[in-house]
């Protein structure tokens, strides 16, 4: 694969530890590194010398289908757990059939001019049912509480964003102690390892809570939590309230002590006096997909502990690491003074913020965007959302749904220019979903043929517009989304993917071939009503709007979808459309789409 055609585009990475900082960067930098290398990778190395406090101090790990947020707690460790189908509420259809007989008045009062009027029909009128979505959730926590840490000495926590290891190393008197946790994809479990250089020094209690906890039971050398999503006290108007349970889920993990002894209570595993132990944890949730929720998790768990349960530690982090370093190692950029690296991260952090140039630290972020999708998006899981796949509230912001305006694209602009193309599976399998439930919403909503999507999408693939016009009735997110199954085709050549996804660009295509039509003062060709994301505008009484036809976001999007569905009819060896799709395609690709003036 090409590392080549560098852009200046970063991730998103806010809400998760810093924000990047990174823009172009000559590509004369970065170097394409063998994936087997064993050299440490001082470039790629968060530190810390305290534990973290607040969520966003602790180091994510994840393998795409599971995530967690290490703290480094010192008595007590917390290991914050998320599964990425794991969300609230369940099977749902959004579409409003009603919504249709909307459409010509609200495309006419724009026309009209009578913006506020417009976004008022559209507001009462023409929304999902009902107007919000749903969340991704916590599964819980694993508590370890440890014996014996009240005075501790050379204390350092680190996250190796090349191996995808977290560590935890102190001093207690003449005993050192490590911890090693990291979440392997092939084996798709977390090991989390505890040891001491003095024998029979480790002494653990390990627990799982959750907020959607029904039954936690200990047995020896297992833990077992079973929960289901049940609708909470909690409440805000971007999350859909719905009653009743939803999916099902199972967290179990073994424990594997090296001496001492192990005692099961009856929530918590205890190991006292052992010289090391490995807990292995996996979480599975009932989610086969958007439709049905019948999967069987501790079935799934039971299956993926039978595989692993007599794996060596040794062999668990070998099999990790060579995946994960085979992603994360093919990049390495150098910038600045690497000796900056043997300085605590927050430390150098807090030196940029107070005027202290950093070149360095702008490289470590860089590094920390391939990390984030290495370890939120592998093919198998969900889609890299909001916050990746680490979350730890209920009421999450925004329900750390798919924002598809802008944060879900950002998510995976790396995957192509950074080299980590096939992290972006689980999002052309989101894709691929949406296209087939966008069909409904293009008739129920516009009355026309293809697919739509509008600003937000959650794992029960909503496609109808959602919250509010100034945010939502926005119905271009297929034409954007479908950029990516574009640039994966042009990095890779692919072709077998291009005759894959062939159908998704026709059917985001084909729905703005017949929703578009010409503005009757200055026959433009625009789409009858959107928005360009999340901005608004003063009309020409000077009253804020949102709505017009064809937003300034749209003259760089529509055309941008066709010229790629075209090419793609090309490359797959198709011929050429004829008669009127072909013109209206062509159309639509070469002519100048239109832009009310002053609208952005």
């Amino acid at each position: 694969m090409k590392i080549s055609n560098w852009s200046n585009r970063i991730p998103n990475l806010k809400r998760i530890l810093f924000k990047a900082v990174l823009v172009g960067c000559a590509f004369s930098f970065v170097q394409a590194m063998h994936a087997g290398t064993e050299t440490k990778s001082r470039d790629m190395m968060l530190w810390y010398r305290q534990p973290g406090v607040k969520w966003l101090d602790a180091m994510p790990i994840g393998d795409g289908y599971m995530g967690a947020m290490v703290f480094g707690g010192i008595q007590q460790e917390r290991i914050a757990l998320n599964e990425s189908s794991f969300w609230s509420g369940r099977p749902h259809d959004y579409n409003d059939t009603n919504a249709i007989n909307y459409f010509p008045q609200i495309r006419d009062l724009v026309f009209a001019g009578k913006f506020q009027e417009a976004e008022k029909m559209a507001d009462d009128h023409f929304w999902g049912i009902p107007k919000g979505q749903q969340a991704y959730e916590p599964v819980g926590d694993l508590l370890l509480k440890f014996d014996g840490a009240d005075k501790v000495e050379d204390y350092r926590r680190e996250l190796d964003m090349e191996t995808g290891v977290a560590k935890v190393s102190y001093r207690v008197g003449n005993a050192t102690f490590t911890r090693e946790v990291f979440m392997s994809y092939p084996d798709r479990v977390m090991a989390v390892r505890i040891s001491g250089d003095k024998p029979g020094r480790v002494s653990v209690q390990a627990q799982l809570k959750g907020p959607y906890l029904d039954t936690a039971t200990a047995k020896p050398g297992k833990l077992v939590m079973d929960g289901s999503w049940k609708k909470g006290g909690e409440t805000n108007w971007l999350i859909a309230p719905v009653e009743g349970r939803g999916l099902k889920f199972e967290t179990a993990m073994l424990a594997q002590p090296e001496g001492g002894s192990s005692e099961a209570t009856n929530d918590s595993l205890n190991i006292q006096g052992a010289d090391a132990v490995t807990f292995i944890l996996t979480t599975a949730t009932s989610y086969i997909n958007y439709t049905n929720i019948s999967a069987d998790p501790a079935a799934i768990c039971g299956k993926i502990l039978s595989h692993v349960k007599k794996k060596s530690y040794a062999a668990l982090r070998r099999d990790h690491e060579k995946d994960f370093r085979g992603l994360m190692g093919r990049v390495h950029l150098n910038v600045g003074d690497i000796a900056m690296n043997d300085k605590p991260t927050d430390e150098r952090l807090a030196a940029v913020r107070a005027g202290t140039p950093d070149p360095n630290l702008e490289a470590l972020v860089f590094q920390f965007g391939r990390y984030i999708l290495a370890s939120s998006s592998r093919a198998g899981g969900q889609a890299a959302n909001l916050q990746g796949i680490w979350n730890e509230a209920v009421i999450p912001n925004w329900g750390s749904k798919y924002t598809i305006n802008i944060n879900t694209e950002m998510n995976y602009w790396p995957a192509e220019v950074c080299n980590l193309s096939e992290c972006a599976q689980p999002l052309f399998d989101m894709i691929k979903d949406i296209s087939v439930n966008g069909q409904e919403a293009a008739k129920d909503y516009y009355g026309v043929n293809g697919w739509v999507t509008h600003h937000n999408i959650d794992l029960w693939r909503g496609t109808a517009p959602v919250d509010a016009a100034r945010f939502g009735m926005w119905p271009v997110g297929g034409a954007w989304l479908c950029q990516h199954v574009w640039e994966h085709y042009a990095f890779t050549g692919d072709k077998e993917f291009l005759k894959e996804y062939y159908p998704v660009l026709k059917g985001a295509a084909q729905f703005l071939l017949e929703v578009m039509v010409e503005e009757p003062k200055h026959h433009w060709l625009v789409t009858p009503f959107s928005m360009s994301p999340e901005h608004g505008y003063l009309d020409s009484d000077g009253k804020m709007s949102y709505l017009s036809s064809s937003p300034g976001h749209h003259p760089r999007t529509v055309p941008a979808l066709h010229r790629s569905k075209q090419v793609a009819q090309c490359g797959r060896g198709f011929p050429r459309e004829t008669g009127n799709g072909a013109d209206e395609n062509s159309a639509i690709s070469n002519r100048p789409v239109g832009l009310r003036a002053g609208m952005d």
